[in-house]
C-alpha cells in the first residue's frame, strides 16, 4: 500500500504469513485463527495502523522503529520493544508479529471477536 487507506479482514482465511509495506497510509488489519502459527511481518513508513486479534490466540509482538506511538491493549510488556499476551506460552494457535516503522501510530486490540 503506497499512500491510502485500506481495511483488510482476513478473519475467515487459512493464511500462515502476511507482509504488509505501507508508506503514507491508514490501514486496519483483522487477522483470524485459522491456521496454528500465523507471521506478520509489517513495514511502514507515516503510518497509522490497527490491528485486531481474534480471542484465545496467543500473541507476540514485536515493535522496532523511533516515533512509534502505541496502543497496545491485552498484551503485556515483557521487554522494550517486546509484547506478549498472557496465554501466549499456553495457547494452542499463535501469531507473532514484527512490526517496523518510522513515524507512526500502533493500535493492538486482543480478544476483541469470537469466531
Amino acid at each position: 500500500i503506497g499512500a491510502g487507506k485500506a481495511e483488510l479482514d482476513l478473519s475467515a482465511y487459512k493464511v500462515r504469513k502476511i507482509k504488509l509495506s505501507s508508506g503514507v497510509s491508514d490501514v486496519a488489519l483483522r487477522l483470524g485463527d485459522r491456521y496454528s502459527d500465523l507471521r506478520v511481518d509489517i513495514e511502514s513508513g507515516v503510518a497509522a495502523l490497527a490491528i485486531e486479534l481474534p480471542s484465545g490466540v496467543g500473541c507476540e509482538l514485536h515493535v522496532e522503529g523511533a516515533l512509534n506511538m502505541k496502543e497496545i491493549d491485552g498484551l503485556e510488556r515483557v521487554e522494550t520493544d517486546l509484547y506478549r499476551t498472557a496465554n501466549y506460552s499456553s495457547a494452542s494457535k499463535k501469531i507473532t508479529i514484527k512490526y517496523e516503522a518510522g513515524l507512526s501510530k500502533l493500535t493492538v486490540i486482543a480478544e476483541l471477536f469470537e469466531f
